[in-house]
């Protein structure tokens, strides 16, 4: 299978990647980036453990493919050491604060 040449920007750094077509943003960020902050939980996009910002807005990379990132901007956790410093255990807080509330941010399914 022929792999697709996607440019992106992730967390304000110009980046690019070979992906195949059917590959999630969050496998592509986990496996070939080893960006590992988001996490896989529920597959279906219902736990918001995989959320990261796809041009400004939150999103489940594990629904998005890869190929969709290119030209866009992606934000992850590891980007909110730029905002809010090192300190893993601010991180946390931050992801906990930001990402864990994903429902709440976007709207609870009914």
């Amino acid at each position: 299978m022929a792999r697709v040449h996607v440019t992106t920007i992730i967390n304000d750094d110009p980046v690019d990647f070979l992906c195949d077509t059917e590959q999630t943003l969050l496998d592509v960020l986990r496996d070939e980036l080893r960006l590992t902050g988001s996490k896989e939980g529920c597959a279906s996009g219902d736990c918001g453990a995989c959320s990261v910002t796809l041009d400004g807005r939150l999103v489940c990379a594990c629904l998005v493919l890869a190929v969709e990132a290119e030209g866009r901007a992606i934000g992850t956790i590891e980007g909110t050491t730029k905002i809010f410093g090192s300190c893993c255990i601010g991180v946390w807080c931050v992801y906990a604060w930001i990402f864990g509330s994903r429902k709440v941010l976007v709207g609870a399914k009914s």
